[in-house]
């Protein structure tokens, strides 16, 4: 009985909800966090002048995270690997300037989209501190040229995320 007693109290005491914490480089009004940073991988490190461009992937198919500095290298995170790479200056220094016309990102008009629960995905842009809604969905012209940006980048930097294990490509 003595058990039965300990055990309901200590089940009883559940923990209080941590509060939601702002991370590094988020700006933080009236006390709370405005929209959280996309998850990034703990691989690579970003300071607030890097752009960071993040896929979320999907249940079949792994996403990547490229890290753009200012000098124009890049670090990329994608299939469980990061690896290094150079961004040609034209392409970094044209999304550098649309980050920096667009901001604050956040306040990017936003469509809603459907999305497969299989197939779809998010992309995002973390840049100082602010981030951009899932530009897959459309974020107005100003959204599309920034997703058009980051598809080149992805593209020129032949980042091709792996089919997770256990799932299977049928043929075409």
């Amino acid at each position: 009985m003595l058990a039965v007693l300990i055990l309901g109290t200590l089940l009883a005491q559940t923990a209080p909800e941590p509060s939601p914490l702002p991370s590094p480089g988020m700006p933080v009004q009236d006390g709370n966090p405005p929209q959280r940073l996309p998850m990034r991988s703990p691989m690579l490190a970003s300071g607030p002048d890097d752009a960071v461009i993040v896929n979320s992937g999907s249940t079949n198919y792994s996403g990547y995270t490229v890290v753009i500095h200012p000098d124009f290298s890049a670090e990329i995170a994608v299939n469980g690997e990061t690896r290094q790479a150079t961004i040609p200056e034209a392409q970094a220094k044209w999304l550098f300037a649309k980050l920096e016309a667009a901001m604050p990102l956040d306040s990017l008009t936003m469509r809603r989209c459907m999305k497969s629960a299989s197939f779809g995905t998010t992309t995002t842009i973390a840049y100082h501190g602010n981030v951009t809604p899932d530009l897959s969905c459309g974020a107005g012209a100003t959204g599309g040229e920034l997703a058009r940006t980051a598809a080149v980048i992805t593209s020129q930097l032949k980042i091709v995320p792996a089919l997770r294990h256990g799932f299977r490509r049928f043929p075409r």
